[in-house]
């Protein structure tokens, strides 16, 4: 009987510690939640108020997440982002306006324009060439891209992450650069998704630059483009000058 006592007294005091470990817990994340909110990180904040609701207890503590959600949808509503990737990242500007990451915030989808530089756009294609003499099956399976798979163990993944598949749903005005003597992407990979995009009449403007490959090294070019990217955003994001980007 003393011994049943005992172990109630521990059992008791062991679920105190625990109630006090998750305040803490919860107590730390509606802290980071709107540590995210302030610097802009609202897939990130989203992904903590998620968290934050699977220990949460009493209404209190779902009153505070109503309160995150709340700042959260608020938070930049009117703000537009821009998205500046180069390589691996051009299909950014296409991914963050689909259905499926639409969610990155709440008010909805707010990029108001993106520049995509010297991109893979067509997995299919790019697995399939030959550069610097080396087939390109281990880059896309387990090196830069990751898939995971070879195309024919999962071409419904090579599919997906292909910028030109997802075309249609692209609602961000983009600006595509592409160096002509490119050894690491072909510049082709830019031409399908111009092609893809115009098809679609959709917001796009490529350039390509002759004797460059995959990143920019003649001042001329350099300039050029910094240009360029400058007026796109300025006009996308600010209203200031035009869409023009021909000389």
């Amino acid at each position: 009987m003393q011994k049943t006592a005992r172990s109630s007294t521990e059992f008791r005091r062991l679920e105190a510690k625990l109630d006090e470990a998750r305040l803490q817990s919860f107590e730390s994340l509606v802290e980071d939640i709107h540590s995210r909110i302030d610097v802009r990180e609202f897939t990130f904040a989203t992904e903590q108020i998620q968290a934050a609701r699977d220990i949460a207890q009493g209404a209190e503590q779902l009153r505070r997440l109503e309160e995150c959600e709340q700042r959260l949808r608020g938070a930049g509503r009117y703000e537009k982002r821009a998205i500046p990737p180069l390589s691996p990242g051009a299909a950014a500007s296409l991914e963050v306006d689909s259905p499926a990451t639409e969610l990155d915030h709440p008010a909805g989808p707010r990029t108001g324009a993106a520049v995509a530089g010297a991109g893979v756009t067509d997995m299919i294609s790019g697995v399939l060439e030959i550069r610097t003499k080396q087939a390109q099956n281990s880059r896309y399976e387990s090196g830069q891209h990751r898939i995971g798979k070879s195309l024919y163990k999962d071409y419904s993944g090579y599919i997906e992450n292909s910028p030109i598949a997802q075309a249609i749903n692209s609602t961000t005005p983009l600006l595509t650069w592409h160096g002509k003597q490119d050894g690491s992407v072909k510049w082709e990979q830019s031409l399908e998704l111009h092609l893809a995009l115009r098809r679609l009449g959709k917001k796009h403007t490529m350039l390509i630059y002759p004797g460059e490959g995959h990143a920019l090294a003649g001042p001329e070019a350099c300039k050029d483009l910094s240009d360029r990217v400058h007026n796109w955003f300025d006009y996308y994001l600010k209203g200031i000058g035009s869409d023009i980007l021909r000389n």
